[in-house]
C-alpha cells in the first residue's frame, strides 16, 4: 500500500477501493510492455462506488509488486472457501482486502454479494497507518526536525507536486500528476 502511495500519489480512499482487475499489463501504441492501474476516481460529486476511473502508468517494479499481492490474496480467499473461486468473481476480489470481515463471509454466494460494495476493502485510513508503522519500524528521521517523520498518505501526494515544482514543471504538468488523464491508447 505504502510503495502504490509514493509511487503514484493517489488518495487513501483510491488506494484502499482498488481490485485486482485493476492492475493490467498490456502493450502501448508502440508494441511496447505497458504496467497500468485502473484508479478509481475519488471526490467526484455524485458518483458511487467504483462508478469511474483514471489509468495510470506505473513501473515494472511496482506492478510487480502489486501482481505478487494480487496472487496473495488470490491464495488466501481460496484457502479460506477451501475451493477454487470462479474468475469472474475473483477478479473482483479487493487488492487490498480486510481479512476481519472475511473470516465473517461463509459462502461463495455471499462473497459474490459482498463485492458490490465495499466492505471487504480495508478501510482508507489503513493506507496511513500503515505508512506510519514503515516510518517507526524503519527508523525514519526527518532531516529538519531531527524526529520519526510524520507521515500520511496525503504528504505523498504533496510531495509528488513539491518535487515536480522543484524540478520547474509547469502547474498543468504538476496537476496531471497528481490527477492525472490518461489518453486510452496504452493498452491493446
Amino acid at each position: 500500500m505504502s510503495l502504490m502511495a509514493s509511487g503514484t500519489g493517489r488518495r487513501e480512499i483510491q488506494i484502499s477501493h482498488m481490485r485486482l482487475k485493476d492492475v493490467l499489463q498490456g502493450q502501448n501504441h508502440k508494441n511496447e510492455a505497458a504496467y497500468i492501474l485502473n484508479i478509481p476516481k475519488a471526490k467526484q460529486r455524485g458518483a458511487t462506488f467504483r462508478s469511474s476511473f483514471n489509468q495510470l502508468q506505473i513501473t515494472e517494479e511496482l506492478w510487480t509488486i502489486l501482481n505478487m499481492q494480487s496472487n496473495a490474496v488470490k491464495k488466501r480467499f481460496s484457502e479460506h472457501f477451501k475451493t477454487t473461486i470462479p474468475s469472474h468473481i475473483l477478479i473482483e476480489l479487493p487488492l487490498f482486502p480486510d481479512y476481519q470481515v472475511l473470516h465473517e463471509v461463509d459462502s461463495i454466494s455471499k462473497l459474490e454479494s459482498l463485492l458490490s460494495v465495499d466492505i471487504l476493502h480495508i478501510a482508507s485510513k489503513t493506507v496511513t497507518v500503515s505508512a506510519k508503522k514503515i516510518v517507526q519500524v524503519a527508523n525514519i528521521y526527518s532531516e529538519r526536525t531531527g524526529e520519526l517523520l510524520k507521515m500520511t498518505s496525503r504528504r505523498f501526494r504533496y510531495t509528488t507536486g513539491t518535487r515536480a515544482a522543484r524540478e520547474g514543471f509547469g502547474v498543468m504538468i504538476i496537476a496531471e500528476l497528481i490527477c492525472p488523464r490518461f489518453d486510452g491508447h496504452l493498452l491493446t
